[in-house]
C-alpha cells in the first residue's frame, strides 16, 4: 500500500475564506477580519474593538456592526452578538444588519432571523444577503437572487449569471450583485428587473469580485482590476488595475474607498494556496477626481497604502522607505489607473 501524502502545510491566509466581503463599514471608518480571528480597524478614527471569542477550530466567516456600534461575528456554525450566542440551522456564509437592527443570516438553510428565529426562503442555499430598510436580498448558491419582503415573504425573484454570486450591495432603489467570475449586474429593488450589467477583472483567480455603494457610486474589484459606475445607469466612471490581483473584500471609510488584497500566491497560480504565507494589504483606491453622486468633479485623492498582515491586532503606518518601494503607480489617464506593488 503507498504511504499516505504528507500533511500540507497550513498557510496564513487573508479574512473570511472568501465566502463574505471582509471589510465592513462602521460610521466613518472600516473594518477587516482575518483568519486568526481579529478585527482590524481601517481608516478613519480609532475604534474600541471587542475580541472574538472564538474556538481555535473555528474561523471568522463574516462580520458587521449594528447601527449602534455593536458588533455581530459569525464562524459557520456559531453567531456572536451582543453578548450572545445563536446556532444557525444551517452553515453561516453571510450577515447584514436591516432598519431594525434585525441581525439577518444567509445559510445554507435560507435567510435565518436571529431575533425570532424564523427563515425566509427556507431550504435555498444562500450564499450571500443585503438589506434595504426592513428587506432582504439574498442570493442563492443556485443561480437565483431574491427579495424578501421583512426577511420572510417573496416579492420577487430574478435569474442570476451562471457563476456564483459573491457579493450583495443594495442603496436607494437598486440592489447590485457581483459574481466570481467578474459580473457585476445592477437590479431594480421594486421590481427585480435589471438596469445594467457590467464585467470587472478577468476570471477567477480564487478571490472573487466584491461591490460596494458608496456615495452614490458603484465600486467592484476583482480579478485584478477595479472600477467605478455610475449607480443609475452604470456608465463606467474609472477604471483601475490591482496587483496583486486577489481581491477579498471592499469597503470605505469617510471618503475613501478601500480594497483588500491578498498577497503572497503567485500570480501564474490563479485560484490556488502556494506555499508562502500570505498577508493582507489595504489600499485606497487612487482616484483622478473625487466622485460623487455620479459626476466627476475635479479634486484629486493620493493614494495610500495601509499594509497590514493576518496576525496583526491594528493596522500599522507606512514607513517612508517601505513606501517608496510600495506605492501605486498611476497612470496619466484621466479614466485608466493602475494600482500595483513591485516588492513587500
Amino acid at each position: 500500500m503507498d504511504a499516505a501524502p504528507a500533511p500540507t502545510k497550513k498557510t496564513t491566509h487573508v479574512a473570511t475564506a472568501a465566502e463574505a466581503n471582509c471589510l465592513r463599514r462602521n460610521d466613518d471608518a472600516c473594518t477587516l477580519a482575518t483568519a486568526t480571528n481579529e478585527i482590524v480597524g481601517v481608516g478613519g478614527p480609532p475604534l474600541t474593538l471587542p475580541k472574538v471569542a472564538l474556538e481555535a477550530h473555528e474561523m471568522v466567516v463574516a462580520h458587521a456592526w449594528d447601527s449602534e456600534g455593536r458588533l455581530a461575528v459569525a464562524s459557520r456554525r456559531r453567531v456572536l452578538y451582543h453578548n450572545q450566542t445563536y446556532k444557525p440551522v444551517g452553515e453561516v456564509k453571510d450577515l447584514a444588519f436591516d432598519a431594525r437592527d434585525r441581525l439577518l443570516l444567509g445559510t445554507f438553510a435560507g435567510v435565518e432571523n436571529v431575533e425570532d428565529e424564523s427563515i425566509g426562503w427556507p431550504g435555498r442555499c444562500c450564499v450571500c444577503v443585503a438589506t434595504l430598510d426592513e428587506d432582504v436580498f439574498a442570493a442563492a448558491l443556485d443561480g437565483e437572487l431574491a427579495k424578501l419582503l421583512k426577511a420572510q415573504d417573496i416579492a420577487w425573484t430574478a435569474p442570476l449569471p451562471a457563476d456564483r454570486a459573491q457579493c450583495l450591495a443594495a442603496a436607494h432603489d437598486v440592489v447590485v450583485v457581483s459574481t466570481r467570475l467578474g459580473s457585476v449586474l445592477a437590479i431594480s429593488s421594486e421590481s427585480g428587473s435589471e438596469r445594467w450589467a457590467q464585467k470587472v477583472g478577468d476570471g477567477d483567480d480564487g478571490g472573487g469580485t466584491y461591490v460596494i455603494i458608496h456615495n452614490n457610486i458603484c465600486y467592484a474589484a476583482g480579478g485584478g482590476a477595479w472600477a467605478a459606475y455610475a449607480l443609475d445607469t452604470g456608465a463606467p466612471l474609472v477604471q483601475g488595475i490591482l496587483k496583486p490581483r486577489r481581491c477579498r473584500g471592499l469597503g470605505a471609510a469617510a471618503s475613501n474607498v478601500i480594497a483588500a488584497v491578498e498577497a503572497g500566491d503567485s500570480d501564474d497560480a490563479p485560484g490556488r494556496r502556494g506555499e508562502r504565507d500570505r498577508s493582507c494589504m489595504l489600499a485606497t483606491l487612487a482616484l483622478p477626481f473625487a466622485l460623487t453622486d455620479s459626476t466627476l468633479a475635479h479634486g484629486s485623492m493620493a493614494p495610500t497604502l495601509v499594509p497590514t498582515s493576518a496576525s496583526s491586532t491594528q493596522t500599522t503606518s507606512v514607513s517612508a522607505s517601505w513606501a517608496k518601494s510600495v506605492i501605486p503607480t498611476v497612470t496619466t489617464s484621466p479614466s485608466i489607473l493602475s494600482l500595483s506593488w513591485d516588492s513587500v
